[in-house]
């Protein structure tokens, strides 16, 4: 092929395209554009009245079209930017320059019912005859806004519980090595009864660090959106958490009460399994001396299934109850996180499960932690 061949092809293919584009222009109905864009778009003069809007802005603020058109922009604004907002539009006209979506500070606006939202708006100006028009793509970032706050809230618990399980491990991990190392050096000179205590306190720091891993794992799962429920045999969950937790049981001489039979109740195993974990491992912490718990279940008449742990702790102030499902909240200076994974993270496990979460107490006669789950 030569070049003037080439050539001959290269005219050819831009007139063709050329040709497709006059027919697509012509073919443009440009009021069905406006209608189809899924971003709000209003038009208006250089007094600021609104000379057009399409189907979007409709449906974003709650106005029909007649109860727009010639009135103020300032109908779509709350009150308080009334008077900066007109001399923006005089200043705009002054030196019309096109602004991009998401330019410069966050804005908000105002629904027909009054409620105000923020939105990204994007600036362009034109004339029509001598008429100077501007248009306003207008997006409602609602939905967006709120995901980066529940975004950054959750990037701060995750950094805050990962400190706290940092620690946590570390604190852990400290006797399982340094038990470890003096066995190996001098494990010749001690009795029997001292090798035995020590390997019983590395057992123990292992089984919390298992406890720990465990949380971090549980943690993982509770952030994903899919649950799916099954009846759960509540007894064997109990005795599963009396199993992982029997040291500290038998550390503080503690008693606890387990009735014959748990009411039935839906929920996923693992995560039940940790709420009654974190409520009986703080009444054990926080109990009387010795602690005396007493587990229970019954069915309401809301059709939901509530399970309890009672103590015989000191109490809880009834001001700072409300907060005591907070995250990484502390009760007289002492935290009550448990591993980093905490009341908070129980709530959220049981609001996962359409449940709900409860602390009743009186100083000096003990607190009562519960959880609803749905019955079969």
């Amino acid at each position: 092929m030569t070049a003037v061949d080439m050539t001959e092809q290269a005219i050819v293919k831009t007139d063709k395209y050329a040709h497709l584009k006059g027919l697509v222009l012509c073919g443009v109905d440009a009021k069905a554009i406006f209608g189809l864009l899924s971003e709000g778009v209003v038009v208006v003069d250089h007094s600021g009245r609104i000379v057009l809007v399409n189907r979007r802005v409709k449906e974003i603020f709650g106005y029909g079209a007649d109860e727009m058109l010639g009135r103020p922009l300032d109908i779509l604004l709350p009150e308080k930017f009334h008077r900066s907002h007109a001399l923006a539009i005089e200043s705009f006209f002054k030196n019309p320059r096109a602004r991009s979506m998401g330019h410069g500070r966050d804005l908000v606006a105002k629904r027909k019912n009054g409620e105000t939202f923020p939105v990204e708006v994007g600036l362009c100006a034109f004339n029509v005859g001598h008429c100077e028009l501007s248009i306003a793509i207008v997006a409602d970032i609602s939905v967006r806004k709120k995901m980066e706050m529940e975004l950054k809230a959750r990037n701060a618990e995750l950094d805050a519980f990962a400190h706290t399980v940092a620690h946590d491990l570390s604190g852990a991990l400290t006797p399982i090595v340094g038990l470890s190392e003096s066995l190996a050096d001098s494990y010749e000179t001690l009795s029997p009864q001292e090798i035995k205590n020590d390997l019983l306190s590395i057992a123990k720091a292992g089984l919390k660090m298992g406890d720990i891993i465990k949380s971090l794992l549980l943690f993982a799962s509770i952030r994903k959106e899919d649950v799916v429920v099954s009846e759960l045999d509540m007894g064997a969950i109990v005795k599963e958490v009396l199993h992982r937790l029997h040291y500290v049981i038998q550390e503080r001489e503690a008693e606890v009460v387990v009735p014959e039979h748990f009411p039935r109740a839906l929920g996923v195993a693992a995560w039940v399994e940790e709420v009654w974990y974190n409520y009986i491992s703080n009444g054990l912490k926080y109990g009387g001396n010795p602690p005396r718990l007493v587990l229970g279940g019954e069915s309401t008449e809301a059709g939901e299934v509530r399970f309890w742990v009672s103590d015989n702790g000191a109490g809880i102030p009834q001001e700072k109850l409300p907060k005591i499902f907070a995250p990484l909240y502390q009760v007289n200076g002492t935290s009550l996180a448990g591993y980093g994974l905490g009341l908070s993270i129980v709530q959220r496990i049981v609001d996962k499960l359409d449940g709900k979460v409860d602390a009743q107490s009186q100083p000096g006669c003990g607190s009562t932690f519960s959880f609803t789950l749905k019955a079969p």
